[in-house]
């Protein structure tokens, strides 16, 4: 049988459930952090239990939680930490193309940059277009120059142009 949430947090903080939720909520978290903190996806399933079970908790007022009155709780060192794990974890296109083949994903684009443009490069590691490989190397401080296609130039005194077409028919 399938465990509920209030049952985990009951078992965990060896408190009755709503005692736990008023409690979070006298420390000046809101109902949406407080719904996280307890394991819900969002803090819809925590306000249909207070409203099922009638139950009157104080939360604070709209702009008074804790997240409002100290919105930089992480140090710098904290906020490095979790950027050079979140780079380390790459779950981009970069990151599968390293984790498929073995070769690094800046070398490749190192390597294939001379005979491609960006978009193509883009689409042969596995993103869907430029912006996200564009992102993924200025995050990492990667700088490439890629082949570049000079565009056709305009048609404008070929047999199709406005000025030979009247001239013939006038």
């Amino acid at each position: 049988m399938a465990r509920s949430i209030p049952q985990e947090v009951e078992e965990e903080y060896g408190e009755p459930f709503w005692d736990v939720v008023a409690a979070y909520a006298a420390d000046g978290h809101s109902m949406n952090m407080t719904a996280k903190i307890l394991g819900y996806a969002n803090a819809g399933g925590l306000w249909y239990l207070i409203h099922k079970h009638g139950k009157d908790i104080k939360f604070p007022e709209r702009g008074y939680c804790n997240a409002v009155q100290n919105p930089e709780p992480m140090t710098e060192s904290t906020r490095a930490l979790i950027s050079k794990g979140r780079i380390e974890a790459d779950l981009s296109a970069g990151g599968k193309y390293e984790r498929e083949t073995g070769e690094p994903a800046i070398e490749a684009i190192r390597r294939l940059a001379p005979m491609h443009t960006i978009t193509e490069v883009a689409r042969i590691l596995g993103w869907n277009n430029v912006t996200p490989m564009r992102a993924w190397m200025k995050l990492r401080g990667y700088q490439v120059e890629f082949k570049v296609v000079k565009s056709i130039p305009p048609r404008r005194n070929g047999w199709g142009s406005i000025d030979l077409r009247s001239a013939s028919h006038g």
